[in-house]
C-alpha cells in the first residue's frame, strides 16, 4: 500500500497536501488527513478493486481543479455565450475578473481568498497610470463579477461554497463622482432645434441624424448600446414601436419599445430613402462612447450646462430623462419598470426618478387649511399665493404632478406636427 502526499512548488515555496493519497488505475483518490484512517480507506478501495465492485472512485472534477484560473474563465465565457449574454458584456466579465486575479497572483481555484480580492478591488485606480481611485459603483462592479464566476465554479463542483459571498458591496450614495441629472423639455428642444440649425457633422454622423438621435433616446430610452444598433427594419411605424434585438440588450432579452405618437411623422420622413438593411446611425460611436463627446458639444453650441449642482447630462442622462418624465407624467411604477426594462421597482425609483425645483412644495400645496385658524379672507389669499408660487416655481419647465399626460408641455419635437385622432389610435 503506497500512500502519498502531493507537493508543490510555488514562489519557491514547497507545499504539501493535508491529506492523503492513494493511486488507483493511474488515478490519484484523496483519502484521509489521518494516516491511520486514511490506511484503512484504502485497504477498503483495494479490497473493492480486487472484488471488481470498486466502481468509480475519484471525482469527475479533479482535472478541474488543477485547471488554470485563466482556463477556467475562458470555460465561463462560453457559458455565458451559451445563456445568451452579449459579446460586450462577456469581455467586460472577463476582463474584470482576470484583473482581479492577476493582481492577486490567484493561478488556481484553490488560491481563489475573499479578503485579499477585497482588498486589492479597494485600491483599484482608473486606469493603471493614474492616481484616481475607482468609484464605488466601478469597484461592486468587480465584486459583482468575481461572485458570478465563484458560483459558476461551485456549479462546476470544482468550488464548495463561494469565497467573495459574504463580502459587502460598497455604498455607493457615499461616493457619487458621477450622478446622472434630468435634462428639461427646454433644454432638451434647444439641444434639438440647435442641433438641426448649426448643421455640423459629429463623429461622421449629420446634424440631422444626431437631431434625430436625441430624439429616439429621450421617447424611448433606449441606451447607446442599443441605438447604435438599430436599422430603419427595426422601426415598424405602423404600430409606433421599435424593436432591439436581445444580442444588444444589456439583459441579453429582445426589446420592443413603444413609440409616442408625435414622434411617428418625424421618423416617417427620416427614414425615406434609408436602405432597410443598414444602420440608422452607422459608426463605431455606441461602441467607443462617442455618443457622449458630440452631445457634449451640441449642449455646449445650445448654451446647455453639462453639469448643473454637481450633476452631469452625459448621452445616459436621456435615459434618465425618459424615465423621470413618465412618473413625473403620473406613469404607475409598474408600468415605468417595465419600459425602462429595470429588474427592479426600486432601481426605477431611487436612480432614475428625479425630482425637479419645486415639486415637494407643489405637493403641500394642495393640503386643506385643517385646524388652521385665520381670517378666512386671509386664509384663501395666502393659500392661493402659495399654490401659485408651487405651481410656477419649478425651474425645470416639466410638467407639475397635477398634469398627469406624459411629455405634455414642451416638445422636443420642435419640427413635429401635433399627430391627428387616426395616428393617435394607432
Amino acid at each position: 500500500m503506497n500512500l502519498f502526499k502531493k507537493t508543490w512548488t510555488r514562489k519557491g515555496k514547497q507545499s504539501q497536501s493535508k491529506k492523503w493519497y492513494i493511486s488507483i488505475d493511474k488515478k490519484h483518490v484523496p483519502l484521509s488527513p489521518n494516516k491511520k484512517i486514511a490506511e484503512e480507506m484504502a485497504a477498503q478501495l483495494l479490497d473493492k478493486k480486487a472484488a471488481g465492485t470498486l466502481g468509480v472512485v475519484v471525482m469527475s472534477k479533479d482535472d478541474d481543479r488543477r485547471k488554470s484560473l485563466s482556463a477556467l474563465v475562458g470555460e465561463w465565457a462560453e457559458a455565458l455565450r451559451v445563456k445568451g449574454t452579449s459579446a460586450e458584456q462577456i469581455e467586460l466579465l472577463k476582463a474584470r475578473v482576470t484583473r482581479v486575479t492577476a493582481g492577486c497572483s490567484f493561478d488556481r481555484a484553490r488560491d481563489l481568498k475573499g479578503e485579499a480580492a477585497y482588498t486589492f478591488i479597494g485600491g483599484l485606480k482608473v486606469r493603471e497610470d493614474s492616481e484616481q481611485f475607482a468609484s464605488y459603483q466601478t469597484r461592486n462592479f468587480y465584486l459583482s463579477a468575481l461572485k458570478q464566476f465563484a458560483r459558476f465554479l461551485i456549479r462546476r463542483k470544482i468550488l464548495t461554497e463561494n469565497p467573495f459571498q459574504d463580502l459587502e458591496p460598497w455604498d455607493v450614495r457615499k461616493d457619487r463622482k458621477h450622478d446622472r441629472r434630468e435634462l428639461t423639455a427646454e433644454e432638451l428642444q434647444s439641444l434639438i432645434a440647435t442641433t438641426e440649425e448649426e448643421g455640423i457633422t459629429r463623429s461622421k454622423l449629420s446634424a440631422t441624424d444626431r437631431a434625430m438621435l436625441y430624439r429616439v433616446a429621450v421617447f424611448t430610452g433606449l441606451r447607446s448600446a442599443e441605438l447604435g444598433s438599430l436599422k430603419p427594419s427595426s422601426f415598424d411605424l405602423a404600430h409606433a414601436e421599435v424593436t432591439v434585438p436581445g444580442e444588444f440588450t444589456k439583459n441579453g432579452d429582445p426589446a420592443v419599445q413603444p413609440l409616442p405618437p408625435v414622434v411617428v411623422p418625424l421618423l416617417v420622413e427620416w427614414l425615406k430613402g434609408k436602405p432597410a438593411g443598414n444602420l440608422c446611425w452607422p459608426g463605431t460611436w455606441a461602441k467607443h462612447k462617442g455618443a457622449g463627446k458630440f452631445l457634449k458639444a451640441d449642449l455646449h453650441a445650445a448654451g446647455v450646462p453639462y453639469v448643473k449642482d454637481g450633476l452631469f447630462a452625459d448621452f445616459h442622462s436621456l435615459r434618465h430623462s425618459y424615465i423621470s418624465r413618465l412618473i413625473r407624467g403620473g406613469t404607475n411604477l409598474k408600468v415605468a419598470q417595465a419600459l425602462a426594462r429595470h429588474s427592479t421597482i426600486t432601481l426605477t425609483a431611487d436612480r432614475y426618478g428625479h425630482l425637479a425645483h419645486g415639486e415637494k412644495r407643489a405637493a403641500v400645496a394642495v393640503f386643506d387649511a385643517i385646524g388652521c385658524k385665520q381670517d378666512a379672507s386671509s386664509e384663501t389669499d395666502d393659500t392661493e399665493r402659495l399654490k401659485n408660487k408651487a405651481i410656477a416655481e419649478p425651474a425645470c419647465g416639466l410638467e407639475n404632478r397635477q398634469h398627469r399626460k406624459v411629455f405634455q408641455g414642451s416638445n422636443p419635437c420642435p419640427s413635429a406636427q401635433r399627430p391627428s385622432n387616426s395616428q393617435q389610435s394607432q
